[in-house]
């Protein structure tokens, strides 16, 4: 019996260095996606992990940087799960964000950029987030949302350089 269609379509367009669909081992499947990530980035450290316009990182660098912000994030918000918002753009600095979340434990709430402010803050009163990730680019709006919501903001470009990685 072959592959179901659209499983089949989803492996045409997937990327993979060596031009092939790579199938995650069957005991991989059960684990979660930063234990999953970790495994990668003990791997293929040195390989490309995530680039933008600006900068490029390789799966270890991405690492240690999901890992600082992640205690960051456990530093402000201590254990358990927890909506934490996102407000950057599709950067380097975006997906570190997300992932560093998910390592700390809690789930991610994505602010659009291109959202009119009213719906950003409608989207954080009803998530109920208590932090906003952040970075230099997108702090002066960060600070408008979390003023207008009572909301801790995370900016990622200020963190001291000596967190544990």
């Amino acid at each position: 019996m072959g592959i179901p269609q659209k499983q089949q379509a989803i492996r045409d367009k997937t990327y993979h260095p060596d031009g092939k669909y790579v199938e995650f081992p069957a005991g991989d499947r059960e684990w979660s996606v930063p234990t999953r990530f970790e495994k990668i980035a003990r791997e293929h450290g040195q390989r490309l992990a995530v680039k933008d316009q600006q900068r490029s990182v390789n799966y270890q660098q991405f690492n240690e940087s999901a890992n600082q912000v992640a205690h960051a994030i456990l530093d402000r918000r201590g254990h358990g799960a927890e909506p934490i918002a996102v407000f950057s753009g599709q950067s380097v600095g975006g997906c570190i964000s997300i992932m560093s979340i998910l390592k700390s434990g809690k789930f991610y709430v994505p602010l659009d950029l291109t959202h009119p402010p009213t719906r950003n803050l409608s989207i954080l009163t009803a998530s109920d987030a208590a932090l906003i990730i952040t970075d230099d680019d997108h702090l002066a709006v960060a600070k408008d949302h979390a003023h207008n919501s009572g909301v801790e903001i995370l900016n990622i470009d200020a963190l001291p350089l000596d967190l544990p990685s």
